[in-house]
């Protein structure tokens, strides 16, 4: 019998399970009705702790009875609010993986949809919360108008995070007859950053240092070149490649 290959939601648990440690603190963005939520409890242990996010209340509520079902309840602090305001409840670093999976609630009025305008305030948010090397997992649904734009929003931001030491892969399935959800792994700089830093104007020098008017002239090519080692070294040493790899093992769709 033919493996099936895993679903998204699969994957991203199985990657957050491998790197969720007892004790962290980690963010569900988007609660739902509590899957991830509960998934996030048992991964903290006693002494961790699952801060859970969602606008709707009815969303809450699920979350809730599933997480008194399984006795994880005190591990969880829920809050009926934006997502995008979560560093109003967890200090900037201290968090070790933030999960969202967009869209709308399973069952619920399907025109109640995670947006791309607050959907980038909040990835700003958990990108300032994240610990360095932290781990940012997100599931987009590009199957309907506003989940594509949303997927489209989140890529350009994850790629935009990349050229500041970011880490990142997507999984997604291919041949289908419409836009499949796909998943977008993250691993945050080992620096860490903060949306902050897009409003600092680098100032204009007056002069060159001396240093630079006696710099010999670059042999051409050589800046190239040099560019090209440090790639290649970055790959070699990416934690993210190795772990891939792993995963890979287990799920050959990886």
């Amino acid at each position: 019998m033919t493996a099936a290959l895993p679903r998204p939601t699969e994957l991203a648990q199985s990657i957050l399970q491998a790197a969720i440690r007892a004790g962290d603190t980690v963010i569900d963005a988007t609660a739902g009705h509590g899957h991830d939520t509960v998934f996030l409890a048992a991964c903290v242990g006693p002494g961790g702790r699952v801060l859970a996010f969602d606008v709707q209340q009815p969303a809450i509520a699920s979350a809730r009875a599933k997480l008194a079902a399984t006795g994880l309840a005190s591990r969880v602090e829920f809050h009926q609010t934006s997502h995008a305001g979560m560093a109003r409840h967890a200090a900037a670093g201290t968090v070790a993986a933030v999960m969202f999976n967009f869209g709308y609630l399973p069952g619920a009025d399907h025109e109640l949809t995670t947006t791309a305008p607050e959907t980038l305030a909040a990835l700003d948010a958990a990108a300032g919360v994240l610990r360095p090397g932290g781990i940012l997992s997100l599931i987009c649904y590009p199957g309907h108008p506003a989940g594509a734009a949303e997927a489209r929003a989140v890529e350009a931001w994850l790629d935009a995070m990349t050229r500041r030491g970011w880490k990142a892969a997507k999984y997604a399935m291919l041949g289908t007859l419409r836009p499949a959800p796909f998943l977008l792994v993250a691993r945050a700089a080992r620096d860490r950053w903060s949306p902050d830093q897009e409003n600092i104007e680098e100032k204009p020098q007056d002069h060159q240092p001396a240093e630079d008017h006696e710099r010999p002239p670059r042999e051409p090519g050589a800046g190239r070149a040099q560019h090209q080692a440090v790639g290649h070294r970055r790959q070699q040493d990416d934690p993210m490649t190795g772990q891939c790899r792993q995963q890979a093992a287990n799920h050959p769709g990886c």
